[in-house]
This record gives C-alpha cells, structure tokens and sequence, in this order.
C-alpha cells in the first residue's frame, strides 16, 4: 500500500452499509480498514487509522469512546448514523460532520459531510475552505498532498469563473467544488505526489 493512501476506519453494524462506505472509500482512493461491527473492534483498528467513518449506534452501545480516542489523536471523523436528527449529541461531538441514513447514493457522501458543518454561509471561503481540506485529508493521508489537492481545485475553480461558469448558491458551489475535487483525484490524484 502507498504511504500517503489514507486508511478509513469503518465501524457499522449493517453489513450492506458497512460494504457501501467501504466502496465508497475504496473509490476515492482510501484505504478501508475493516469494515468492523462493533465498538471493541473498531477499538483494534484506532492506532492505525487516519480517518474514520463511524455509526453512532452499533446494536444499542454507543460509538462514543472510541470517537473520543480518535478525537483525542486529531483523527478525522464522520459520524453515520440512522438516529433522529433531534437525538443531541454530547456537545463534545458538535462540530463533527454527521452523514444521516439513508444516503441513496454514497458517491455525494462527501458533498452532505460538507454541507454539515455548523456557522458561516457557504459563500465564505474561510467556510468552505476547512471543509475541502477536512475531504482532501480524508482522501491522502499526507496533508502537503491534500493540501495540493485543494489548491489545484481552488485554481481549476478560478479558471471555471474566470471563463463565465456559474457557481452561484451555496449547494451549487459546493457540488461543484466536490464533483471537481472527484475528477482530481481519479484523472491526476497521482501528479499530485510529485
């Protein structure tokens, strides 16, 4: 396996879900670790993960401790979870993109993870710029690279505008910013290692 591939910890009870993330993941260009069922598990797998997609409640015992250990090694995470959008999480937890069951399709995953994230309008860059990064991390595990990778969207974005495109509403934008950041990665990912 290459050194910058990230390595995603999967952690969901529901094998069809688990093997859904996984391919999702996998095309990205992730690596999966697991996909594990349960809590002690997902516990076995921590130290070597580098992201980590996680359903809140796997058969009645709560994720919790391990996002908190994740957490605690500045780990990505994205919680997936069927609960109710009104179940509170602990305050600890706020700021952590939550990706609500059922998705109908995995591949805009990362698009609903984006538009998650709490405070700003998405026409601000000082928004939309941690969360493009929070998805190039969880692509490559080398943050220059992610970084990179951001910055060549940022640039493809410039030139679209720049030639007359049209971005204009916060879901837009960010669907296009997502749909590019995708083309990135499966026409060039590799030139940005160099």
């Amino acid at each position: 396996m290459q050194q910058n591939v990230r390595r995603v910890l999967v952690v969901e009870d529901d094998y069809l879900q688990a093997q859904d993330i996984s391919h999702f993941v996998r095309g990205t260009g992730g690596h999966v670790l697991g996909p594990v069922p349960s809590l002690q598990r997902g516990f076995d797998f921590a130290d070597k993960a580098d992201a980590a997609v996680l359903d809140i409640d796997l058969s009645g015992q709560k994720v919790f401790p391990l996002a908190d250990l994740l957490m605690s090694r500045n780990v990505p995470i994205v919680f997936y979870s069927g609960l109710p959008a009104e179940v509170n999480l602990p305050r600890r937890f706020w700021r952590v993109p939550i990706v609500r069951k059922p998705v109908v399709n995995l591949s805009d995953a990362a698009i609903i993870t984006m538009s998650n994230f709490s405070g700003g309008s998405e026409d601000d860059l000082l928004v939309i710029l941690p969360k493009l990064r929070l998805a190039a991390r969880l692509i490559y595990n080398d943050p220059v690279v992610a970084d990179r990778l951001v910055e060549r969207l940022l640039e493809d974005a410039i030139a679209y505008l720049k030639s007359g495109g049209d971005m204009s509403g916060g879901d837009v934008k960010v669907r296009w910013l997502m749909d590019r950041l995708r083309r990135i990665v499966s026409d060039g990912g590799r030139d940005l290692l160099n």
